[in-house]
């Protein structure tokens, strides 16, 4: 015998299915991933001034660059808001974040591929445009860099980063290495702390990972502190001229909000290296002594932190007999 379902009952059913799918409508939207578009300042939790990561734009919600402002060039992920991730990959995927949100910061728990622990950070959002660009751009540094800056210097330099053996000066970083930190302004050869003995050798290893027809090309480029001493500095352009160099560059900034940096070449044999009154000046005093000294009339032409790297040297001055 067929059995009749009462009508009544049906209106219930029917009322009560349109009550849960509206019920899963609305927490479907409560519970829709929150944006995180823009630009996040990471700080580490333990306390130290030198950390690996300095920030993470989230470009459209789904794209990320660790470090975009950040010496030369950042590193390009993805987010995934549904899984709280943010995936940079790097070796043993240990550039990869898992996210959440605390107290209207985000929470960052960098994980190995494994989805081992590996360090925990904080990060907040800042608008880039009141950021300190050349502050970002040190970030990775193991010592603190503020350029000097050039008034009305004029520059058609440009130099490709292949090209550059990077020295930086300036006073080690809280963390940045197992070494007592120094209050006094020390050199970084690449990628670590040296001495003028270490740039022969130094040297040499830029030098064998370019092609032989390149090498005359390779120049070493100078991002030192302001207030680094000349007494620091004249010794490691001494060093440079006993072993051929006929001259090298001095990274500074122009004078203004947006940060931009130039480049200043110095002609080794031509300066006095020995003077004892510019010994005693900071490297930005000593600059305006140049400037004084030397009126460079030449086209200016600046180079930015997102686009200097992708141009070729075109200066022929220090390839001479």
């Amino acid at each position: 015998m067929k059995q009749i379902i009462p009508s009544k009952l049906i209106r219930t059913i029917k009322l009560a299915a349109i009550a849960v799918a509206m019920l899963l409508f609305l927490l479907s939207g409560l519970r829709k991933p929150k944006d995180i578009s823009g630009h996040w300042h990471i700080q580490r939790i333990e306390d130290s001034d030198y950390y690996p990561f300095f920030s993470i734009d989230v470009m459209n919600d789904t794209t990320a660059i660790l470090n975009r402002f950040v010496g030369f060039g950042g590193m390009y992920g993805y987010v995934d808001r549904r899984e709280q991730t943010i995936r940079f990959g790097g070796e043993c995927l240990a550039l990869n974040f898992r996210y959440w949100f605390k107290n209207g910061q985000l929470v960052l728990n960098q994980e190995e591929y494994d989805r081992v622990l590996v360090a925990t950070f904080t990060a907040q959002c800042f608008d880039v445009n009141n950021c300190n660009l050349e502050e970002e751009f040190f970030a990775e540094a193991l010592v603190r860099v503020e350029l000097p800056d050039r008034q009305n210097f004029k520059s058609d330099i440009d130099l490709n980063l292949s090209m550059q053996g990077i020295i930086q000066i300036g006073i080690p970083k809280t963390g940045a290495t197992v070494a007592q930190t120094s209050s006094e302004h020390q050199l970084v050869l690449g990628d670590k702390l040296g001495s003028v003995s270490d740039i022969e050798l130094w040297k040499e290893k830029n030098l064998v990972k370019l092609p032989e027809d390149k090498r005359d090309r390779w120049r070493v480029v100078f991002y030192a502190d302001r207030k680094t001493p000349m007494k620091t500095i004249f010794p490691i352009l001494r060093k440079l001229r006993t072993m051929g160099d006929k001259g090298c560059y001095l990274a500074a900034k122009t004078r203004g909000e947006e940060f931009k940096i130039i480049y200043h070449p110095l002609y080794l044999n031509e300066l006095q290296l020995d003077d004892q009154t510019h010994a005693q000046m900071s490297l930005q005093d000593w600059l305006l002594c140049q400037q004084h000294q030397h009126k460079n009339t030449k086209p200016q032409k600046h180079i930015t932190p997102t686009n200097y790297t992708s141009v070729d040297i075109t200066e022929k001055a220090f390839i001479t007999n």
